[in-house]
């Protein structure tokens, strides 16, 4: 009997060391208070000015989301109208692109809290890029203001449903959790609840309403919450959770030290830069997009868009780091980017894909360099894309109204995505 109780335990010890090691939560429980939110509670329980900054992608972006709800529900909870929101959600970007706008979009505006929700969106990324992404976003955020506090919210796809509805996290959402452990950052899964509702029978998680009259339905596409449904449930996690951490929360003012870098080569020097006259070579002129407030933000911060619609015009960037990137815009008129690094060829870009209808913000980030100077190239490309092809992938067979719009090769520059310095060209 001995024996087997020492086994046990040693099974016991191996699991937490294992579910320690992995980052994977073999828990449904829905937060980790960590270090807690004291300086967030303290200012709604003494109903004082709170600006609460929401980074993320397109679940957060979505208007009356769950950025909206939650807004609207601590300023009920706490009688406290002084509660201001910024968006700083942007669709279709994951965690690396927010280590480059984190400065420029949010900390400028002086937010006492950041819930940063990027689960989704890097869900097929790296375990050490998110590392070094997450713990960039955070030692920026700490080196900038001491008492702004942070908590990670992990939001739910359908491919990470069979997992979480096993207790485990998603692959994203366990390396997140090894930076908010390191940092004592409090954490929200909104995922949990979602999977337990589609176990029960209660919810549908991807299909239209209309289709299912006796049950809720999270999701249109698998990704993106109805409003009414999938985002009031993250709203009302998000409430439930943090009404949990603040009653475990120490109310005092607390100022967060900056720890030594888990990881060196984390993205804490991550910043976006206009693009320069002096970068320019070739056919360039400048362009306006109009569109949803935060591009909008985006374009009139970085001074413009810079288009070139001829082959071989091209930016060149003297840079030292070891990180480099373009933000763009892409749609119909997109084409193709050859990107030459230290004098070699070494990539194409395609700046179109299957959902160029419209034009929209975009960007691509290229492989990690040796630290040291470097120059690149970023050059519109002579090949010319069959776009028909292209937008036929989404298997709806359908021809553009007007395939003029499609006809140009078009390169469009809106800023850089430097982890370093730029040094004069």
């Amino acid at each position: 009997m001995q024996k087997i109780l020492s086994f046990l335990v040693t099974i016991s010890l191996l699991v937490t060391f294992v579910t320690k090691v992995t980052g994977q939560s073999t828990s449904s429980k829905n937060y980790r208070i960590r270090n807690g939110l004291p300086n967030t509670f303290l200012k709604l329980k003494k109903r004082q000015p709170l600006n609460i900054a929401y980074l993320g992608g397109s679940i957060t972006a979505a208007k009356d989301g769950w950025r909206d709800q939650s807004l609207a529900w601590l300023k009920k909870e706490y009688g406290n109208e002084a509660i201001t929101g910024i968006n700083a959600g942007l669709p279709g970007t994951g965690s690396d692109l927010g280590a480059f706008r984190v400065g420029p979009q949010v900390l400028v505006l002086n937010p006492d809290l950041v819930f940063i929700e990027f689960a989704v969106n890097d869900g097929s990324k790296p375990k050490k890029l998110i590392h070094q992404t997450m713990e960039g976003i955070v030692r920026q955020i700490r080196r900038h203001n001491k008492k702004t506090e942070i908590c990670f919210v992990y939001t739910i796809a359908m491919e990470m449903l069979p997992n979480m509805q096993k207790g485990k996290l998603p692959s994203s959402a366990a390396a997140m959790e090894e930076v908010a452990d390191y940092y004592g950052i409090p954490s929200i899964t909104f995922g949990f609840t979602v999977a337990n509702e589609v176990s029960l029978g209660k919810m549908v998680f991807k299909g239209k309403k209309e289709d299912f009259p006796t049950q809720m339905v999270f999701s249109p596409d698998g990704v993106h919450p109805y409003t009414d449904t999938g985002q009031k449930v993250y709203a009302e996690v998000l409430g439930s959770s943090l009404k949990s951490i603040f009653q475990q929360t120490s109310i005092k003012t607390t100022k967060y030290k900056l720890k030594v870098p888990n990881d060196p080569k984390n993205w804490e020097n991550a910043t976006l830069k206009p693009i320069s006259p002096e970068m320019k070579r070739g056919n360039w002129k400048m362009d306006s997009f109009k569109g949803d407030e935060l591009r909008s933000s985006l374009i009139t911060l970085m001074g413009g868009v810079s288009k070139a619609d001829k082959p071989g015009s091209s930016l060149i960037v003297k840079f030292k780091g070891t990180t480099i990137g373009l933000m763009d815009i892409i749609g119909p008129g997109s084409g193709s980017c050859d990107v030459i690094v230290d004098g070699k060829l070494t990539e194409e870009k395609i700046r179109f894909d299957k959902y160029c209808t419209t034009y929209r913000l975009h960007y691509f980030i290229l492989p990690e360099l040796p630290m040291g100077e470097h120059t690149v190239e970023f050059r519109v490309s002579s090949k010319k894309l069959d776009k028909l092809n292209i937008l036929n992938q989404l298997d709806t067979n359908t021809i553009p109204e007007n395939m003029k719009d499609y006809e140009e090769h078009t390169g469009f520059a809106l800023g850089l995505l430097l982890n370093g310095h730029l040094l004069k060209n």
